[in-house]
C-alpha cells in the first residue's frame, strides 16, 4: 500500500498523544482519527481552538532552540561547578576525617601494648611502696576504653573511607571533565 504524504498535524507539532488533544479539543478518539485522515472536519469550537494553536505555532517570534539551550547549558553549567564544589569539600572533610581516624587508631593500638606490658612491667620497676593499687586499675580502664574506640576507627572503617574517598576523586574529575566540555 502506497503511503501518501501528509502534512504533520498540530497534535503532531505539539508531541501529544491522542488521547492528550481530544481532552483539549473536547472531541471523541474517532472524531479526532478521522478528521486527522481527512475523512470528517472537525466541530466549530474545536476547529477555533485548534487555529487558535495554529497561530501561536506559526505567530513570528517563537523561541527558538538556540535561546532555549544557552539558558539551559548555563544553569547545568552552575549545577556541575556546584557539584564540582561540593565534592571537593567532601573529599577534603573525608581526607581530613581519615587523618584523625589513622591518628587515633595508633594511639588505640599504643593504649592497648602499655595496657597488655604495664602491669607485668610495673612491679619490676616500682618498690612495693611506691605502687598504687589505682595504677593498674587506672591502665584496665583506659585499655577497655582503647578497645571500645578501636571500634570507631578500626582498619575496615578506614578502608571504607578510603573507598569513599576514592569515589569522591573520581566523581570530581568527571565533573571537571565535563565542565571542561561545557
Amino acid at each position: 500500500m502506497k503511503k501518501h504524504y501528509q502534512k504533520p498535524t498540530t497534535r503532531n507539532r505539539l508531541g501529544l498523544l491522542q488521547e492528550e488533544y481530544i481532552s483539549f479539543l473536547r472531541v471523541s478518539k474517532s472524531a479526532l482519527a478521522m478528521y486527522e485522515t481527512n475523512k470528517r472536519s472537525l466541530p466549530t469550537w474545536a476547529m477555533i481552538k485548534e487555529a487558535a494553536i495554529e497561530i501561536c505555532l506559526d505567530k513570528p517570534g517563537k523561541p527558538k532552540l538556540e535561546a532555549t539551550v544557552a539558558p539551559q547549558q548555563q544553569e547545568t553549567t552552575q549545577l556541575l561547578k556546584h557539584r564540582q564544589n561540593e565534592c571537593q569539600l567532601l573529599l577534603m572533610r573525608a581526607e581530613r576525617q581519615l587523618g584523625k581516624m589513622k591518628e587515633k587508631y595508633g594511639c588505640c593500638i599504643n593504649m592497648l601494648h602499655v595496657a597488655k606490658l604495664l602491669p607485668d612491667l610495673l612491679p619490676t620497676l616500682l618498690p612495693n611502696n611506691e605502687r598504687q593499687p589505682q595504677d593498674l586499675e587506672w591502665m584496665e580502664i583506659y585499655g577497655n576504653n582503647a578497645l571500645h574506640e578501636l571500634k570507631t576507627c578500626n582498619l575496615t572503617r578506614q578502608r571504607l573511607l578510603e573507598l569513599k574517598i576514592n569515589a569522591l576523586k573520581y566523581e570530581y574529575n568527571e565533573v571537571t571533565a565535563l565542565l571542561e566540555q561545557a
